[in-house]
């Protein structure tokens, strides 16, 4: 193991003084692809808010603190209300806070509430193109079905001018969906021929680069610390469903206590079943969950992935096999994966050509937003404008979406920095 690379002051990366000044209005009106934002932390706060009027919990606000609810043991904390996204809380802490989070999704309704709020943010801030995570089976959860939730979510993302889902070829639309356009039963090629036909006629929203909705795709994010018998039975619950309605699974949660190895199974019936793959990893724990999720789990693509930096050899591995890293700096700082953002390894990464992009992962929980992202890398780091382009363009790279809707991803990105 070698110790982290500080990155300290840097020169600004392929800074060009004749390019345009990347603005936060600039970075707002961009063309967003993201990977990694989990539906649970992502509710747009007046959507939360909302939530818990109805169960009659506390606003968002008051799920900062840290004190103590029936049957679930927590830490006291000093801290006030409102003070978590600017302290340096541990993983720990940010795992009891998205719990509080989830426990306002209790019915089925309430997860397609979720998601059409979260569909109407994707359009706020221009994203094109979003993978969702959510997480069917966790404890607020144990009375729902994991196939219904994810019909749940899937209606949600259907219903409004939004966001589209978006199933491949190997899938059919859901019953659950409410959308009329995507009629229970049709066949994947008729799904596909609307899709289309919706991204190619939207009407133009003068705040919107393509005037199109969101093209979405689910991923369900199987929680570590319920084990592999848990992740295996909520999988099985998903592939015997009529309609398939996720692109591929996950795992989250505690990375060192629950190594990745017990899951590998999981993870083989879900790749021959065609889905595709991915793992948290080098975020509380250290090189080795990467290289674990790698060699055991033989994933697509490696959520967060930042303490990679501690290895040489997997630095230069991944360099290597262009394996995708979705890195959500914000997230990192928060959880105290990493010390500050002038320590952040994402411009490093990008400097020394590893396939990265960047993602929120919480949105909510951290007070962050893509474009916020973005600009958290140009202030800090003095990325370019042709560094900016390139980390969206890994986003599509990495995507798991098909070459006819990457294409159209890149041409969109193109079309907004224009020719070089």
């Amino acid at each position: 193991m070698i110790p982290k690379q500080g990155l300290g002051p840097l020169p600004p990366i392929g800074y060009n003084p004749s390019m345009r000044a990347l603005t936060r209005e600039f970075l707002d009106r961009m063309p967003k692809v993201e990977l990694h934002v989990h539906l649970e932390g992502a509710v747009p706060r007046p959507a939360l808010d909302e939530l818990a009027r109805k169960y009659g919990r506390p606003p968002f606000t008051a799920l900062l603190d840290r004190t103590p609810q029936p049957g679930r043991r927590t830490r006291p904390r000093k801290k006030a209300a409102g003070e978590y996204r600017q302290g340096r809380p541990s993983f720990a802490d940010f795992v009891d806070v998205w719990l509080r989070i989830g426990d306002h999704l209790r019915e089925y309704e309430d997860y397609a509430f979720a998601a059409r709020a979260l569909a109407a943010e994707f359009e706020r801030q221009n994203i094109l193109y979003a993978e969702v995570l959510f997480s069917p089976a966790r404890d607020s959860t144990a009375h729902l079905q994991p196939d219904r939730i994810a019909e749940a979510v899937a209606a949600g993302f259907s219903e409004g001018p939004a966001a589209a889902l978006v199933r491949d070829s190997n899938t059919r639309p859901s019953a659950a969906e409410l959308d009329p356009q995507a009629k229970p039963g049709a066949p994947a090629a008729a799904l596909t021929r609307d899709l289309n036909a919706r991204l190619s006629t939207a009407e133009k929203d003068p705040r919107k680069i393509t005037g199109a909705p969101t093209a979405v795709r689910l991923i369900a994010d199987f929680v570590r610390d319920n084990g592999p018998r848990e992740a295996g039975r909520t999988l099985d619950a998903l592939l015997a469903m009529n309609d398939r309605l996720i692109a591929g699974i996950g795992i989250g949660g505690s990375e060192a206590p629950f190594p990745p190895a017990p899951f590998a199974p999981v993870f083989e019936k879900a790749r021959a079943a065609g889905l595709r793959t991915q793992a948290h990893a080098g975020e509380s724990d250290g090189p080795e969950s990467v290289w674990k999720s790698i060699r055991e789990l033989r994933v697509d693509r490696i959520a967060h992935g930042v303490r990679a930096r501690e290895d040489a050899a997997l630095m230069a591995y991944l360099k290597q096999s262009g394996l995708p890293l979705d890195i959500c700096p914000t997230s990192n700082i928060r959880t105290g994966a990493v010390e500050s953002i002038a320590d952040h390894p994402a411009a490093d990464f990008l400097r020394r050509g590893l396939k990265v992009s960047l993602s929120t992962d919480d949105p909510t929980l951290f007070g962050s937003d893509l474009a916020g992202e973005f600009d958290l890398l140009v202030r800090t780091f003095g990325l370019s404008e042709d560094k900016v382009r390139t980390l969206l363009l890994n986003a599509v790279d990495a995507a798991w979406c098909g070459p006819e809707e990457k294409m159209r991803l890149r041409d969109a990105i193109e079309a907004f920095f224009g020719p070089d």
